[in-house]
């Protein structure tokens, strides 16, 4: 394997919005068109692409293609924050990029839009990993979800963040918005938290880039408000090998990756012992293994 072309471009979609994107295209020697590639969707919704780790599991085998939903991160702002947009985008963006068809990796709200667009373009989907993502029925989960989060926070730390979460994103300092950031995102780990995880969280807090409020409120909205029931029979359209990942310990709950394991005809579920919502963090020896199985066994 040789590494053909890498860095990042800018995409200009059909409404003229350009989308930030990284790449790491790789050729085979034995093949003209090269090994197949993964596109990689993070989640939020309203975050950036945080999902390098990831893409690096697959690097040497696998072209990989990270991106900023529009209106996220590096992307340029946009009117359109819809599930029917950033479906949209990622078509695009396999044309834009020459792909006949492709893999795809979703992570979090990312793995609903990577399942959203594999239902509207089946022949385009080669695999999916569908990766702690919480299924149509949230809403009747996010209580318990909250409650488990809450529980791996002091009750210091919960009134902290309960005081910067009141001021709102605009009312906050930088070093408000990075503690806000650091104390929602610390117990999507498995608790208690390791000085290396706090580390990471923290650094990953300290990204100097905005969170599209807009987009996480309008994309939610969009998603959770359809009938759960109704969602999951849309599922049972993809029919490509799906592999879903879920951390033990995150702590959303196990019903969601449950249901739409059992909608999918084609789905492999693993569970990552002593990992939460971002296993790559957590474990990445096995979930590195498991991907590069997965991947190396259907694309």
């Amino acid at each position: 394997m040789t590494d053909a072309d890498a860095g990042e471009r800018r995409v200009r979609m059909r409404d003229g919005v350009e989308l930030w994107t990284s790449s790491s295209w790789v050729t085979d020697g034995d093949d003209d068109e090269g090994p197949p590639a993964l596109v990689l969707v993070h989640g939020g919704p309203g975050l950036w692409d945080y999902l390098e780790p990831v893409a690096a599991c697959v690097a040497d085998s696998l072209t990989t293609h990270r991106y900023d939903q529009r209106g996220c991160g590096r992307s340029e702002p946009s009117d359109v924050q819809s599930i029917a947009r950033a479906v949209a985008d990622l078509e695009e963006l396999r044309e834009a990029f020459g792909h006949e068809r492709w893999a795809v990796f979703g992570h979090s709200f990312g793995a609903t839009i990577a399942a959203r667009y594999a239902a509207a373009h089946p022949d385009r989907v080669g695999a999916l990993v569908w990766c702690a993502g919480t299924g149509p029925d949230w809403p009747s989960q996010r209580a318990q979800a909250g409650a488990a989060m809450a529980s791996r926070l002091t009750a210091a730390e919960m009134e902290e963040h309960k005081q910067i979460e009141e001021l709102g994103q605009r009312g906050r300092t930088w070093a408000q918005e990075v503690r806000w950031r650091t104390l929602q995102w610390l117990p999507d780990h498995p608790a208690p938290a390791t000085s290396a995880t706090v580390a990471a969280v923290e650094s990953f807090a300290a990204t100097p880039l905005p969170v599209n409020e807009h987009a996480n409120r309008a994309m939610a909205a969009e998603e959770f408000g359809r009938d759960p029931g109704e969602a999951l029979a849309e599922l049972t359209g993809i029919n490509v090998p799906v592999l879903l990942i879920r951390g033990a310990e995150d702590p959303r709950p196990a019903t969601g990756t449950l249901a739409v394991a059992a909608a999918l005809p084609r789905a492999e579920l693993a569970v990552v012992e002593r990992a939460g919502h971002l296993p790559w963090e957590d474990q990445p020896a096995e979930f590195e293994m498991l991907v590069t199985g997965f991947l190396r066994t259907h694309t």
